[in-house]
């Protein structure tokens, strides 16, 4: 008979991980929860014929959207964001930052949408759109910019006014953009110093595998969300 020590039970138990499906990324409570053991590599999508990893009550979701692997120590995430039509985000740890921003990025903050789409070397300036009429600011060596509901934010507001035509999840200050003299870019600050965004910052993945550690919040399609718990 094998008796098994209270240390080889806690690397046991540290080795198997949760992964939570959330209705919508505004609650934490999960309504499908399911194990996932080191080395277990998962798909995810709508069409997928494992019902535990299915999902059917989001359209926007591709057949195979993205994969999931725990690694072998239990502790880390491989997440495969795969070429799909809505994309994969990872949410900015609260008050963390998202650095090296550059052409092509796209963030989600509250209802808004903003895309980094080109930049003029020559004069140092950056074109970014953003919100559901799509636009267009010019963005320059400004030391910071903000994001936010409040008449101050260059991005949210609409201008002179508290409001921004009805994006009820955008916080007062949501995120700062602060340019960095060093890398000539921007990095993308969640919140204010002393306070992290109440809905958070969510970054697009491109097609690509990324190492996601154990309570990263994710993204796919429209209306899914996960935590890697």
């Amino acid at each position: 008979m094998r008796v098994e020590s209270p240390a080889s039970r806690a690397r046991s138990d540290r080795a198997v991980r949760q992964i939570q499906f959330l209705r919508n990324r505004y609650t934490n409570e999960a309504y499908k929860t399911i194990e996932i053991n080191p080395q277990d590599e998962l798909a995810i999508g709508s069409g997928i014929t494992e019902s535990r990893w299915c999902i059917k009550d989001d359209s926007t979701v591709a057949p195979v959207h993205c994969c999931v692997m725990l690694d072998q120590d239990g502790q880390n995430y491989w997440f495969t964001a795969l070429d799909t039509e809505y994309g994969s985000y990872v949410r900015i740890p609260n008050t963390g930052r998202l650095c090296g921003l550059s052409v092509g990025t796209v963030v989600k903050v509250g209802l808004h949408v903003i895309k980094f789409e080109s930049e003029d070397e020559e004069t140092s300036t950056w074109a970014v759109k953003f919100g559901q009429k799509n636009t267009s600011l010019t963005v320059g060596k400004e030391k910071e910019i903000l994001i936010g509901r409040l008449k101050k934010c260059s991005i949210g507001s609409i201008a002179g006014s508290d409001d921004t035509t009805g994006d009820e999840y955008l916080s007062g200050e949501h995120a700062r953009l602060v340019y960095d003299q060093n890398r000539h870019t921007y990095t993308m600050h969640d919140g204010t110093k002393k306070k992290p965004s109440t809905n958070g910052c969510w970054v697009k993945l491109g097609t690509r595998t990324v190492l996601m550690a154990a309570g990263t919040q994710v993204n796919i399609g429209k209306d899914t969300y996960i935590t890697l718990a």
